[in-house]
C-alpha cells in the first residue's frame, strides 16, 4: 500500500519556492505551461510526515492549506490554523517622517501599478506587431520578477518601502486583468469589465496589504506593528485577535 503525501498549498509561488527550499520538498509544477515556459505551482509535496515539517512551513506563513494526497486524490485536511479577519482604525502619526513614509508607501503601490500595466501594454503591442514576440505572463509571480530585475533602473528609491507595497501594486493589476479576460469571455457575471487603466494620485485608493514580514498586535492591545512602517497606534482594543 502507498504511503500518503502531504501537499502544502502557499499563497503564492514564491512562498512555495521557500517552503520547498526549507523543507526540502517538491515543488510541484502547474498544470498548464504558457508561452512554452514551466510554470510551478503553489503546492508543495512534503512527504507524509507534515508535522516533521510544520515549524519550517509556518516559518514562511502560517496561511496555507493542508491536503492528502493518496494517488490522484487529493483531500483538504484541518492544517491545524483557524484565519479570522478583524478591522481596526489606527491613528496617524505625528511625526511627520511616519506620515512621508506611510504616503511612500501608498505612493510606491500606485507607482508599481502603473509600471506593471505599462510592461502589459508594451508587449500586447510588440506581440500585435509580431506574433513571436514572447510576453510576461500575467501572474504575480512573473511579473514581479521583472520588476526585481529592473527596480534598481526605473525605482531607485524602492527600498525606502516594505516589499509588500509592491506586491500589492502588481497583485492589483493581476487581479484587475483576470477580471476584464473574464469579461470579455464571458465568463464574469455582472456589468462587463474594461481593460485596466493608470492610476491618478488624487483618485487612487491609499492602501497596501502586508502578508509576510514583521507583523504583531503588541500586549498592550493598542499597538499594531508593520514591517518598515513600525508600530501604529490602534483606536480600538486588538483583544479580538
Amino acid at each position: 500500500m502507498s504511503t500518503a503525501s502531504m501537499v502544502v498549498e502557499m499563497r503564492t509561488g514564491g512562498q512555495a519556492a521557500k517552503v520547498a527550499a526549507v523543507t526540502g520538498g517538491k515543488h510541484l509544477l502547474a498544470k498548464s505551461v504558457k508561452d512554452g515556459e514551466t510554470q510551478m505551482s503553489r503546492r508543495v509535496d512534503v512527504g507524509s510526515d507534515f508535522e516533521a515539517h510544520r515549524e519550517a512551513v509556518e516559518s514562511v506563513s502560517v496561511l496555507f492549506k493542508l491536503f492528502r494526497q493518496q494517488g490522484e486524490e487529493l483531500a483538504e485536511v484541518p492544517s491545524g490554523w483557524t484565519v479570522t479577519g478583524a478591522k481596526f482604525e489606527v491613528e496617524w502619526p505625528a511625526d511627520p517622517e511616519r506620515m512621508s513614509l506611510i504616503r511612500s508607501h501608498f505612493d510606491g503601490r500606485r507607482y508599481v501599478y502603473n509600471w506593471a500595466l505599462a510592461q502589459v501594454k508594451k508587449d500586447m503591442d510588440a506581440k500585435a506587431a509580431n506574433a513571436e514576440h514572447r510576453c510576461v505572463a500575467w501572474s504575480l509571480e512573473a511579473l514581479r520578477k521583472r520588476w526585481n530585475q529592473e527596480k534598481r533602473i526605473v525605482a531607485p528609491w524602492w527600498a525606502t518601502n516594505s516589499k509588500e507595497t509592491y506586491n500589492t501594486g502588481i497583485a492589483d493589476l493581476v487581479t484587475a486583468l483576470s477580471n476584464w479576460r473574464q469579461s470579455k469571455d464571458g465568463k464574469r457575471k455582472g456589468p462587463k469589465v474594461g481593460f485596466p487603466r493608470f492610476k491618478k494620485k488624487n483618485s487612487d485608493s491609499k492602501r497596501i496589504r502586508f502578508t509576510t514580514g514583521t507583523m504583531r498586535f503588541d500586549a498592550d492591545r493598542r499597538t499594531i506593528v508593520l514591517a518598515v512602517i513600525g508600530a501604529l497606534r490602534s483606536k480600538e482594543n486588538t483583544r479580538l485577535l
